[in-house]
């Protein structure tokens, strides 16, 4: 049975998209079951949250493919755990991988083998932080400079 976790954020690679580092980005909201079985929402690498509509490098905004949770099955290896940092652009929210290159390389090297794939995270642990949580309503920080961009994107009135 799964149980809804404290969401967590990951990337995902597979062999198909290795060569060019393609990856996929996932909020996993309940627990893994051993055989990598859980629900997650997807989320994607999107322009239209940029300012100038240009991704930066090593730093994509990424958006909600779709806000409902669907089933996912995280492979043993090819997947890294990762931190973001949410914004808004133009009143649509995104999120900001920490260390995105440093991240899809660490998931490569694991599907590769070349690491050590990492453990599902523990479901009783999980299961604390969403109690925590709802005692103590926290929220992702929220990137530095975003209000700066909205104001070079204003138009003269």
């Amino acid at each position: 049975k799964m149980f809804d976790v404290e969401p967590w954020f990951c990337v995902r690679v597979d062999h198909e998209g290795l060569e060019d580092r393609t990856f996929s980005l996932f909020e996993v909201c309940t627990s893994v079951q051993p055989d990598g079985r859980c629900k997650a929402r997807e989320w994607y690498s999107s322009v239209d949250v940029c300012v100038g509509g240009r991704q930066k490098e090593g730093s994509q905004r990424f958006t909600l493919v779709y806000s409902h949770l669907k089933p996912l099955t995280l492979p043993v290896k090819g997947w890294v755990k990762v931190d973001v940092q949410r914004g808004a652009h133009k009143g649509c929210e995104y999120i900001v991988i920490e260390g995105e290159d440093e991240r899809v390389d660490e998931a490569c090297l694991i599907l590769e083998g070349q690491r050590e794939a990492p453990d599902y995270p523990d479901v009783a642990e999980m299961s604390k932080a969403v109690a925590r949580k709802r005692k103590k309503q926290s929220s992702l920080p929220v990137m530095a400079g975003d209000e700066e961009e909205e104001e070079e994107e204003r138009e003269p009135s």
